[in-house]
C-alpha cells in the first residue's frame, strides 16, 4: 500500500483517529502522522528521521514559526524547508499552507498576526513549487464558509473547517496507483 507521511505542526497533528482513516479510505493509502502540536520548522527533520520517505509527504508549518515568542527568522524557515524537501527526492510534496489566525481572539501585543504567518505560507510556496511540489491553500479553501473556522484560542480548526480541509487534502493526494494491475500481456500464437 502506498504511505502518506504528514510532518509539521498541531494543523496536521490533529489529523488522528476517524480523520486518518477517512483519509486512508479515500485514498487507499497508508498514512503516518509524525506531526507535533507546537512544532515548527527546525522540527522537521527529528520528525522525517525514522521514517522512511513516503511517496507522498504533507508538510504544514508556518503558524509557530510566525509566533513572536519563539519565531523562527524567515531565512532560517526557508533552509529548513530546503534541507527537508532535499532529503525526499522522490517522494511527491504537498505543502499545507497555515490557516492564518483569527485576529478578532489574538489581540495581545505579543500574538501572532495574519500578516506575518502569511509571509511564512508564501515563503514555503515557493521553495516547495522549486522542489516540484504542491501547495494547498487553506485560507482559501476556507473563504466563505458559513461555519466557524476557528476554535476558541483562535489558532486551531474546528471539526467542521477539517471536514472541509479534509476534502480538499484527499484531492490532492489522489488515490494510490493499483500495484500489481499490468495492461494485457503479448498475445500468444497458436
Amino acid at each position: 500500500m502506498s504511505e502518506v507521511l504528514l510532518l509539521g505542526d498541531s494543523h496536521l497533528a490533529r489529523i488522528r483517529g476517524e480523520r486518518t482513516r477517512h483519509v486512508e479510505r479515500e485514498t487507499n493509502r497508508r498514512v503516518v502522522n509524525a506531526a507535533v502540536g507546537g512544532a515548527n520548522s527546525l522540527d522537521l527533520a527529528r520528525q522525517l528521521n525514522g521514517h522512511r520517505p513516503a511517496d507522498t509527504v504533507v508538510v504544514s508549518v508556518g503558524t509557530n514559526d510566525a509566533a513572536p515568542w519563539k519565531e523562527v527568522p524567515l531565512a532560517r524557515f526557508g533552509m529548513e524547508l530546503t534541507r527537508l524537501l532535499a532529503d525526499l527526492p522522490e517522494s511527491r510534496l504537498i505543502y499545507l499552507t497555515s490557516p492564518g489566525v483569527d485576529d478578532r481572539r489574538l489581540t495581545g501585543p505579543g500574538d501572532r498576526t495574519n500578516a506575518v504567518v502569511q509571509r511564512y505560507s508564501a515563503a514555503a510556496a515557493k521553495i516547495f513549487a522549486e522542489h516540484g511540489g504542491t501547495t494547498l491553500d487553506v485560507r482559501s479553501t476556507l473563504s466563505g464558509v458559513s461555519f466557524e473556522v476557528y476554535e476558541s484560542d483562535g489558532v486551531h480548526l474546528t471539526h467542521r473547517a477539517y471536514e472541509r480541509l479534509l476534502t480538499e487534502l484527499v484531492q490532492r493526494i489522489g488515490p494510490a496507483p493499483h500495484a500489481g494491475v499490468t495492461g494485457p500481456g503479448p498475445c500468444a500464437s497458436p
